[in-house]
């Protein structure tokens, strides 16, 4: 079972569902016009030439209008209130354009003969099909579009007495179900392949704001170290002073002995400063490092 999406994550998601829907509806409009023209000159002949030209100038009004909603009223910038009126009104002409096939093909499928019966069903089978790449993307719209697309004139077939007619009724009611199955399973994988991508750049933005956050404390130890080796050395040159100091005085040998001891100490603490020092520089990139040879004995000896 996939987990729900996060709230920070479902909104990029919506938005991109939206926009992947926005760029499938002309191809749907498209193929709805021109099927349309199809079944109209099909049908010439079997059905009033009325009944075909109102159904065909509705047709191109409704996907006129469609057409300006997916263009005129999509919202500038990230505005998630007018996206989710945008897509209201989306379902509500898709709902439309389903009733506008669905309730006069079911009407045809009462009065025509044979032949345009069996042409009208693979004119919505076709149809029908494209509808599921165009709207898998949103399962409100491709509902919206199927069931009174697709449902009514299903019926209506069962209710012709012809045997094979209510076979293929019950085939397309079959068909109905089955590929809303699939266009179900489309729509998640289509989700969840979304939202990978919006974890995943959530994920870079953290990982990158995380190296910043090292970044700044690396620079912060160092300054740090920096600060404090320069200070820690002044009192150890103030005793090298006084080392110094007792150098100078009469002292006997076992005391002048220690003396010489505090001084090796106090200069090997100098030294460890320095070392501590360089080594803020070199995080600070301050100095380059320079490969030379090094005298190993004298520091072992120290």
């Amino acid at each position: 079972m996939n987990p729900p999406l996060s709230s920070s994550s479902a909104t990029p998601v919506f938005a991109a569902r939206m926009n992947a829907l926005r760029r499938n509806l002309p191809f749907a409009l498209l193929g709805v016009l021109l099927t349309s023209g199809l079944v109209a000159a099909a049908l010439h002949g079997a059905v009033p030439t009325s009944q075909l030209l109102l159904w065909t100038g509705a047709n191109v009004l409704l996907a006129a209008a469609r057409g300006w909603v997916a263009w005129r009223r999509w919202p500038d910038g990230e505005d998630m209130a007018r996206l989710r009126r945008w897509h209201r009104l989306t379902l509500a002409g898709t709902v439309l354009g389903g009733l506008l096939w669905g309730l006069p093909t079911a009407w045809w499928m009462l009065q025509a003969p044979l032949a345009h019966q069996m042409f009208l069903v693979i004119g919505l089978l076709t149809m029908g099909t494209g509808a599921i790449y165009a709207y898998c993307i949103d399962l409100p719209v491709l509902y919206g579009f199927q069931v009174p697309y697709f449902l009514p004139p299903m019926l209506a077939m069962g209710l012709v007495p012809h045997p094979l007619l209510h076979v293929m009724s019950l085939a397309g009611l079959l068909y109905l179900f089955v590929t809303l199955a699939f266009a179900h399973r489309m729509f998640r994988t289509q989700v969840d392949s979304l939202r990978l991508r919006f974890e995943n750049l959530d994920l870079l933005k953290r990982v990158q704001q995380e190296k910043e956050a090292a970044v700044r404390s690396d620079q912060a130890k160092s300054r740090f170290l920096a600060a404090a080796s320069h200070d820690l050395r002044q009192p150890m040159h103030a005793l090298s002073l006084f080392v110094g100091v007792l150098r100078g005085e009469a002292l006997p040998a076992s005391s002048r002995e220690l003396v010489d001891n505090i001084s090796r100490a106090a200069s090997a603490m100098g030294t460890l400063f320095e070392g501590l020092l360089n080594l803020s520089r070199l995080d600070a990139g301050v100095v380059v490092p320079r490969m030379q040879p090094v005298a190993l004995d004298v520091l072992i000896e120290q």
